[in-house]
């Protein structure tokens, strides 16, 4: 009999030590994780790396435990598409469940429980109201738009790339970044591409004139030139490396008469949405259109601009 009390404490005990060593929290935290999508909108839609998940003020979502950086984008009508992410930055709490029988009973950490599941997101992804930037249309008072010129001043067509470490990035430490952590790299975004991006813009929100024959007497040109470009790739390291990134900009937005005489300029120093690190060249794509398409909204929402629109 007590050759078998011992032999059912020893079985107790290497479970405990499997327990341990193999991963609670990896084991059993399971693949993906309920989130809730907060976006205090009834009309908003939610995707997550690009799949629809709900319509809704609160949007319950599906991520997987995967400790990939999750790109969400919330969709409304009339108002400018929202990028953010959200990402696995916490344990599981059956992490902690995994150092009692390790620890207690045999003096053994649970070293091995760091799997992608063993890692939480936040559980609810709040949107703040502030982001939500609404589109602006050309009204039926007001003038075409003829894209005079869209052209990129950024020197050597290069801009710079700055790294840093996520508490760095939210502290705003740029001045405290090593010199050797940025660098300038070529934009792949020419003249031509920004050209192609502000022609759509004008397209997209009515300001093109279907037949231009008959419109000439009602039509301004504008302009537009992209002047500096900042990358920001922010990362987050634990037991896996979470990247992200964020554009800045300084663009100016011109308006001119007939005589192609500015009536009215602008300049705008921008900061993208954020994007995902699914592939590196686009992801810098995205964060400099998102900046422009930002830039282009704030240009005609000024009221200067709305009076000379009208005329």
């Amino acid at each position: 009999m007590k050759n078998k009390l011992l032999g059912i404490l020893k079985y107790c005990l290497l479970a405990f030590l499997i327990l341990s060593v193999t991963s609670c929290a990896t084991l059993f935290g399971g693949q993906y994780q309920e989130v809730n999508v907060k976006t205090g909108k009834e009309d908003a839609v939610v995707y997550v790396d690009g799949v629809k998940q709900g319509k809704g003020a609160v949007v319950k979502t599906q991520m997987e435990r995967d400790v990939t950086v999750k790109q969400v984008k919330i969709e409304r009508e009339g108002y400018k598409d929202y990028y953010l992410i959200h990402k696995q930055n916490h344990k599981h709490p059956l992490y902690y469940v995994s150092w009692i029988p390790g620890v207690i009973f045999a003096g053994i950490p649970p070293l091995t429980d760091s799997g992608p599941t063993s890692f939480n997101y936040d559980k609810n992804l709040r949107i703040s109201q502030d982001f939500y930037i609404k589109k602006r249309f050309k009204k039926e008072d007001e003038v075409y738009l003829n894209l005079a010129k869209a052209s990129i001043k950024i020197f050597d067509n290069k801009y710079q790339l700055y790294e840093f470490t996520e508490k760095q990035y939210l502290n705003g430490a740029r001045s405290f970044i090593n010199e050797s952590a940025f660098r300038g790299e070529s934009i792949r975004f020419d003249s031509a591409v920004f050209y192609e991006v502000v022609e759509g813009l004008l397209r997209d929100h009515n300001f093109k004139p279907k037949i231009t024959s008959e419109t000439k007497l009602k039509e301004l040109n504008i302009i537009a030139e992209l002047i500096e470009v900042d990358i920001n790739s922010i990362e987050k390291e634990q037991k896996y490396i979470y990247k992200y990134y964020t554009g800045d900009i300084i663009i100016k937005w011109a308006i001119l008469d007939k005589s192609n005489k500015e009536i009215y300029t602008n300049r705008f120093n921008l900061r993208s949405d954020e994007f995902s690190d699914d592939s590196w060249s686009n992801a810098k794509k995205k964060t400099i259109e998102d900046a422009i398409v930002k830039s282009f909204y704030h240009f005609l929402d000024l009221e200067e601009v709305g009076e000379i629109l009208k005329k």
